[in-house]
C-alpha cells in the first residue's frame, strides 16, 4: 500500500503524547533535515500542521486494518529465542494445548500473544486523513510501549531499556514497523543517499500510434468522402463504392 507524499513527511516518535512526539519534515527526500512540529500551540489554542488534512494513502482508503511489527510476530519470535527449552528443565513450564505439550514459560518469561490487527476508520472526510490515523494509532502505540520494548529486545534476551527512543515507520501504510531510532536513522540515511545517487529518470515520450513515418515528414492529410469522390471523378476512376455495398 502506497502512502501519500504528505504522509512520507512524518517524523513519528514514541516518546510521549502526540503533541510533542510527531514532526513534519520540510523535505521528504531529506529525512534527517529540518522539521516542523505537527502540533502548533499558540497561547490557549491548538492547531495542527496543514498536512493533517491530507489523505494518508494514495488510494484514499476509508479504513485500514493496522498491523504492528514486531508485535504481530511476537509469539513466534519468542518461541524461536527459546528453542533451548526442555521439558526436563524445571525452569520451563509446559501446558497441554490442543493435545500437545506447549511451552508457556521459559527463563522466567511468560509466552506472549501476538497483537491482532485493529481497524482505523475515517472521521469527517471521504478518505482516511493523516490526522484520523495519527490520533487513533498513537495512543494505542504508547499503551503498548512496554510490550514493544520487550518484543524488540528478544534478540538480546531482555527488554530494551526504557530510555530507548522508538520511531514509527509508516511507509507501508497499514503495516507499522516500530524501530529503534538509531536503526531508523541508518535506514533513512541509506535511502537518502540512494535517492541522490539514483534520481528518477525522466519519463519517456509517448509512442505515436500508427505506422512509422519517414524522418521530417509531414502528417498525411485525411480526405473526406466527398473529396475522395471528386478526385476519383477527376481521374476517371468511377464512383467509390462504400465498404460492404460492393458485389
Amino acid at each position: 500500500m502506497q502512502i501519500s507524499e504528505a504522509a512520507k513527511r512524518l517524523f513519528w516518535t514514541l516518546q510521549g503524547p502526540l503533541e510533542s512526539s510527531i514532526f513534519v519534515l520540510e523535505d521528504v527526500n531529506n529525512p534527517l533535515g529540518p522539521r516542523e512540529p505537527y502540533c502548533r500551540q499558540a497561547s490557549a489554542e491548538t492547531s495542527w500542521h496543514p498536512i493533517s488534512q491530507e489523505p494518508l494513502t494514495q488510494s484514499r482508503e476509508t479504513s485500514l486494518s493496522v498491523r504492528i511489527s514486531p508485535l504481530d510476530t511476537w509469539k513466534l519470535d519468542w518461541f524461536e529465542s527459546h528453542e533451548h527449552a526442555d521439558p526436563d528443565d524445571p525452569s520451563c513450564v509446559y501446558e497441554l494445548v490442543n493435545g500437545h505439550m506447549s511451552l508457556v514459560q521459559c527463563c522466567g518469561e511468560d509466552k506472549p500473544t501476538n497483537l491482532a490487527p485493529f481497524a482505523v476508520k475515517v472521521s469527517d472526510k471521504p478518505y482516511l486523513s493523516i490526522h484520523d490515523f495519527i490520533t487513533a494509532v498513537h495512543p494505542v502505540l504508547m499503551g503498548l510501549r512496554q510490550d514493544l520494548l520487550a518484543a524488540l529486545g528478544i534478540p538480546d534476551g531482555r527488554p530494551l531499556p526504557e530510555e530507548i527512543r522508538l520511531m514509527v515507520d509508516c511507509s507501508l501504510g497499514d503495516w507499522l514497523r516500530i524501530k529503534q531510532e538509531d536503526e531508523w536513522t541508518r535506514e533513512m540515511r541509506f535511502r537518502h543517499r540512494h535517492q541522490q545517487a539514483h534520481p528518477p529518470a525522466d519519463p519517456e515520450p509517448p509512442v505515436p500510434s500508427g505506422p512509422p513515418r519517414p524522418p521530417n515528414s509531414e502528417p498525411v492529410p485525411v480526405m473526406s468522402f466527398e473529396e475522395a469522390t471528386a478526385l476519383h471523378a477527376l481521374l476517371g476512376l468511377g464512383p467509390i463504392v462504400p465498404r460492404g455495398q460492393g458485389s
